[in-house]
């Protein structure tokens, strides 16, 4: 009997808050930067382009235009040359602003009062559901004996 509640302690333990309701995970945020070099022929072509990312862009361009000078280096073709076009830094994701409202009622089922919450975050992440548990948290603080909160929407 003991193991198993070992074991089963083990298996809870291995649970973070995060699995217990369900909330997505923070997509890093790091800046990266791109730039791209392209090898062109001795008629202006583009032959190829080659990328490369960094912290800033002088690593960024400076890995690209690497790439681009030992592809010369192996084919040592005469009149092609390494032409770096610039950089870029990825655009930061989009923010979406959402709201959520509670409400609080008595035993009897009679409204009381009204909570909103708010929450921002990334395009595609559950910002609704944040600013629930926002409102919920707020209603939750307030209440009193048998009264309950729930979600509007």
């Amino acid at each position: 009997m003991k193991t198993l509640l070992a074991i089963f302690l083990l298996s809870l333990s291995t649970l973070s808050f995060g699995d217990i309701i369900n909330v997505p995970p923070i997509p890093p945020t790091s800046m990266q930067a791109f730039c791209t070099t392209d090898l062109i022929d001795s008629y202006g072509s583009i032959v190829r382009s080659f990328s490369g990312n960094g912290h800033d862009m002088n690593e960024a361009c400076r890995q690209s235009e690497q790439f681009c000078r030992y592809e010369l280096q192996r084919h040592d073709t005469y009149g092609y040359r390494c032409v770096t076009g610039g950089g870029s830094y990825p655009r930061p994701p989009q923010q979406t602003t959402e709201q959520c409202r509670a409400s609080r009622f008595d035993p009897a089922g009679f409204f009381i009062e009204s909570y909103y919450g708010q929450a921002t975050g990334p395009w595609g992440s559950n910002v609704k559901d944040q600013a629930c548990r926002n409102a919920y948290q707020q209603c939750s603080y307030d209440l009193r004996g048998r009264q309950t909160c729930r979600i509007d929407g």
